[in-house]
């Protein structure tokens, strides 16, 4: 599954104990080139979305309230609640909420808190990594696995990303933006 394959990856970029970590790097390697990948194509192919919608986004149903998943600064996830007010936590259940729903909700947002710091730490370490080997992207890698990805998306929105023609020369560069791209 991309989860195991995710966690293989893991180990093969940060366990301490070098046997291990090349075995599991020499797994995946053998699993990109089956897939006729490269490790990095396979790495780009197996972010989890986390169960979060297009835009990035999921809601925590209360019955009565919805709270709606938004990323602070630092990519910290916190709630949007009906009238707008971002916390930084989602509230206890009253009584006018459905227990059931409530109940449903709070367990799925700490499920979703401990997942987004385990991802977003290999996929930032996995951006930073790229950046400083100056990989390329096509246009429809980078549309695919990275602004149409519903987790990626709130990283590559933080980033100043680059054009390049066939040389190698940057061209232009752009931010990612909720409506779309934005030179710059």
């Amino acid at each position: 599954t991309d989860t195991a394959l995710m966690q293989l990856n893991g180990i093969a970029q940060k366990l301490r104990f070098a046997g291990l970590k090349a075995k599991a790097k020499a797994f995946m390697e053998d699993i990109a080139r089956d897939k006729g990948l490269t490790r990095t194509e396979l790495e780009d192919r197996i972010v989890p979305d986390l169960e979060l919608d297009e835009r990035g986004s999921r809601t925590f149903d209360f019955g009565p309230r919805q709270f709606k998943l938004v990323f602070g600064e630092d990519m910290k996830p916190m709630v949007r609640d009906e009238a707008g007010k971002v916390k930084a936590d989602l509230p206890k259940p009253g009584k006018t909420d459905d227990a059931e729903k409530a109940s449903t909700a709070v367990a799925a947002w700490k499920l979703l808190k401990k997942q987004v710091k385990e991802v977003l730490k290999a996929q930032i370490s996995r951006l930073e990594q790229a950046m400083v080997s100056c990989r390329r992207w096509s246009v429809a890698e980078f549309e695919s696995y990275l602004v149409k990805h519903p987790l990626m998306i709130n990283l590559v929105r933080l980033l100043l990303w680059g054009c390049y023609d066939k040389d190698g020369k940057l061209v232009r560069t752009f931010r990612v933006t909720e409506i779309g791209r934005a030179h710059v």
